[in-house]
């Protein structure tokens, strides 16, 4: 499922009028975006906080299934809101935007939009949809399984990129290229947010 949820979600451009988590049309979907993946570090799991990160798995065990209700994604994620947001340049043709986005958690990061954010940042959020298999099929001592889920939870990945509207509802924000987010550190990972947005 959280394969086949991530394959849907990944592309960039246009959106489609019956959601904004679809695009447009199906050419976004014949390029595969790559993760380079960071190197597993066996000696930083003497300093885990094991009590942290098995609430953190147990609460991610909890999400619901995502799925599509009354036309909006009920999307199982884990989010960082949005804390700054800089303007590096703009296209003078089309519409697009290149900046330098700032979220909870993450590292900076640099995002090209169709789009220009020109509203309080406090409006944004950057999301990690789904959540690892590891909590599907646990191998091992759950001190194991813990570590699994962080060592996958600590992988870069394609983040979206969210505006919150009225009702409690969001709209994803169309972009030119994949956006790519990294977890600050361990500790940044241990003190994950779990949200349940729904997106239309």
């Amino acid at each position: 499922m959280e394969n086949a949820l991530g394959r849907i979600l990944d592309w960039v451009g246009e959106t489609s009028s019956f959601n904004s988590c679809f695009p447009a049309n199906l050419v976004p979907y014949q390029a595969v975006p790559y993760l380079h993946l960071v190197p597993n570090d066996p000696a930083r799991r003497a300093d885990l906080d094991l009590e942290k990160a098995q609430k953190l798995c147990s609460n991610l065990a909890r999400l619901p299934r995502t799925g599509f209700v009354n036309g909006k994604l009920v999307l199982s994620s884990a989010a960082h809101p949005v804390t700054a947001v800089r303007l590096q340049g703009s296209s003078t043709g089309p519409s697009c935007y290149t900046y330098e986005i700032h979220a909870s958690r993450l590292l900076p990061l640099e995002a090209t939009l169709s789009v220009n954010l020109d509203e309080g940042v406090d409006r944004y959020i950057l999301v990690r949809p789904g959540h690892p298999r590891v909590l599907q099929t646990q191998t091992g001592s759950d001190d194991d399984a813990v570590w699994e889920l962080l060592e996958q939870l600590k992988q870069p990945f394609n983040a979206l990129l969210l505006k919150k509207l009225p009702h409690n509802e969001y709209t994803r924000m169309a972009g030119d290229c994949m956006i790519t987010a990294c977890p600050q550190d361990l500790s940044s990972i241990l003190d994950t947010e779990v949200l349940i947005p729904k997106i239309v």
